[in-house]
């Protein structure tokens, strides 16, 4: 170090023709090397800020692959990344906040303390981690200032793939449960169009990349509008604050989607089967008779032409039943969607 020194001490003297005190040089090199300490601090803060953005921006493009309304297929391509990345953008700065408030809400007694029995099954891990971080015991507790909101950064470029590949996993599953459920509509819709003799009349429906007829793609529209208009807040905005929530347990790089949430998924196909039941059984029951009372009519009198009166007549009744249908849709959408979302908080902000 000392030959370095009289060196560089060397190379200024030659530099400048002259004799300058050494210890100019001393802190002339102090210098020097607090500003590159300074500039490698600002340049490791950047990195994980940027990081921190893109764990983000991926938590939140999963609901808009598949989104019933970020990830509308009618939707530009660019609109909807223009959109995911000023979302990302905006929520970036909020992480570290949510993750305080992730305290409060798995502090179940309020004593300030975190205990092993308040931690759901799904973060013992993390809890296990940040008790060993902060030189605590395995059954000991957690303090506030031990449950740091510091993400945990892969070790290289592969290690980021499979952490970026779990935050998108994410944000998919709480879009895909969203539009398992909608579907249903459109399902009901099919079982009415082959009922009510609609089925001539197709037409495209870009969310399922197929055709179909008037009642399908007309009850799945319905379903849209009203999950954008839920109350207290709409859907879409209710599906965002989900998103921001699970920043409170799982903060960036530290997603995890656990087997009860794809347990979730099976129940919600279930879920959907049924909404579509309850849609479609009162068009079912009545074109039903009506089938039973043409097959009648045809018997008794012969001379009628049953075919033609009875197009006309399951016409008829299929739109006028298809109206009292779209009228019952509301009440049972309020009474599904307010409930599936809340489920999948649960799931997914506080994993089982």
């Amino acid at each position: 170090m000392a030959h370095e020194h009289q060196a560089l001490t060397k190379h200024w003297h030659e530099i400048l023709g002259t004799e300058f005190p050494v210890d100019w040089l001393a802190g002339a090199t102090a210098f020097d090397s607090l500003v590159e300490w300074s500039w490698s601090s600002l340049l490791a803060g950047a990195l994980a800020q940027f990081a921190t953005f893109v764990l983000v921006l991926l938590r939140l493009g999963g609901l808009f692959l598949l989104g019933p309304v970020f990830g509308h297929a009618t939707v530009p391509v660019n609109i909807r990344a223009l959109l995911a990345v000023t979302l990302a953008l905006l929520l970036t700065p909020l992480v570290h906040e949510q993750s305080r408030r992730g305290f409060d809400l798995l502090d179940q007694n309020g004593d300030g303390r975190l205990a092993r029995h308040e931690i759901p099954a799904g973060l013992e891990s993390e809890f296990d981690r940040l008790l060993l971080a902060a030189h605590r015991p395995r059954d000991g507790q957690l303090l506030p200032e031990d449950y740091r909101s510091e993400s945990r950064w892969p070790a290289n470029l592969g290690e980021f793939v499979v952490v970026g590949v779990l935050e998108l996993c994410l944000g998919v599953l709480l879009s895909l449960g969203v539009t398992i459920v909608l579907s249903g509509l459109q399902t009901a819709g099919q079982v009415i169009d082959q009922q009510a003799g609609f089925g001539l009349g197709q037409v495209f429906n870009p969310d399922f990349g197929g055709g179909g007829a008037t009642a399908g793609p007309l009850l799945y529209m319905q379903g849209l509008a009203i999950f954008l208009i839920l109350v207290p807040l709409g859907g879409h905005l209710q599906m965002l604050r989900i998103v921001m929530e699970t920043f409170q347990t799982l903060p960036p790089g530290r997603a995890l989607v656990s087997l009860s949430a794809i347990e979730l998924l099976s129940g919600l196909v279930q879920q959907s089967l049924l909404l579509a039941i309850r849609v479609a059984a009162p068009l079912l029951v009545i074109m039903s008779l009506t089938d039973m009372l043409m097959g009648f009519l045809g018997h008794s009198v012969p001379q009628i032409n049953i075919q033609a009166v009875g197009f006309t007549v399951r016409a008829v009744s299929g739109v006028s039943l298809l109206v009292v249908t779209v009228t019952t849709v509301p009440d049972v959408l309020a009474e599904t969607l307010p409930g599936l979302l809340e489920t999948w908080r649960t799931a997914l902000v506080l994993p089982p």
